[in-house]
């Protein structure tokens, strides 16, 4: 008997496997990811992880200027807990669901202006780019931003182990 291979994507829609088990192998947004400036220079580094079933983000590295002190980058505009809180360890994704490889109905702090927005975020199948999109109420706000996955590291992994904060 001659056994051949039939694609994922043929056999989940003839119906050969369960949507749980293909769900399982798409890549996820856990992880630290990284966002670069205008010109290539890396200005943050994020952690992204479930926590209570939704995906949240939390700021923790951060590529100074020249001349610029951690002091300087205080979530002065945030309200509540956040209020003046340090950008370094800040939790700025929220409530973020995902539905295969987007990421949706959660929203996302600006430490600059202390505003919360809605967002969307979506994973490239490969799982090494983030394109993340705000919005203001239905429109899109600004172009979407691509952020790249950091490479497992020691450095990385350390910060995945951070405890989140509230």
């Amino acid at each position: 008997m001659k056994f051949f291979r039939i694609p994922a994507s043929v056999a989940l829609i003839a119906g050969l496997v369960p949507v749980q088990s293909v769900q399982s192998v798409l890549p996820s947004a856990e992880g630290i990811w990284q966002i670069s400036d205008d010109i290539g220079n890396p200005s943050g580094w994020f952690n992204i992880y479930i926590r209570s079933g939704v995906y949240e983000g939390q700021i923790v590295k951060v590529f100074f200027t020249p001349g610029q002190a951690a002091a300087s980058l205080l979530c002065t505009a945030c309200r509540g807990t956040q209020k003046d809180a340090p950008a370094l360890g800040l939790t700025f994704i929220v409530g973020m669901k995902k539905d295969g490889l987007a990421y949706d109905n959660g929203r996302i702090l600006n430490p600059l202006d202390g505003l919360l927005y809605r967002a969307r975020m979506d994973l490239s199948e490969d799982g090494n780019n983030l394109i993340v999109q705000i919005y203001l109420t239905a429109d899109k706000f600004g172009a979407p931003r691509v952020w790249s996955r950091v490479p497992d590291s020691r450095e990385t992994r350390q910060f995945m182990a951070m405890p989140a904060k509230d």
